[in-house]
């Protein structure tokens, strides 16, 4: 009898579990990290957002204290930006007539949870604010 030179149905379908169980793994990775950059871009681009809004806030020095919120629908996110005063014990506090500090903090959801991000400038204070 003549042997044959072919594979055994054994060994093809062994080939193909370890083929399929590599390619599923493969995929699986690829899907987390596909997401997981989702996620990374849409932090970034509303982290932008907040700063966009701080340097704005900066550049236009408010007339009054009252805290600036403005509601973005597309991306959804609220962002607040309020002037504070320089804490006493703080040693910026020789500085407290020349500057002020700028806070911006944004807040959005991410799936279920809820992500804030805050960043702090400081904001010289105009002459004819200085004399009021």
């Amino acid at each position: 009898m003549k042997k044959s030179s072919g594979f055994t149905l054994l060994e093809v379908v062994l080939a193909l579990f370890i083929l399929v169980s590599a390619v599923s793994i493969l995929t699986s990775l690829h899907l987390r990290l596909v997401n997981r950059l989702q996620i990374s871009s849409e932090k970034i681009n509303r982290i932008f957002l907040v700063q966009k809004n701080l340097f704005n806030f900066y550049l236009k020095y408010p007339s009054k204290d009252k805290p600036s919120v403005e509601k973005i629908e597309n991306p959804d996110i609220k962002i607040t930006t309020q002037l504070v005063d320089i804490d006493r014990k703080s040693a910026l506090n020789d500085f407290k007539d020349f500057v002020k500090i700028a806070e911006s903090e944004g807040e959005w959801k991410s799936g279920p949870d809820s992500i804030n991000s805050k960043m702090t400038t400081l904001v010289l204070i105009p002459e004819q604010e200085k004399k009021n």
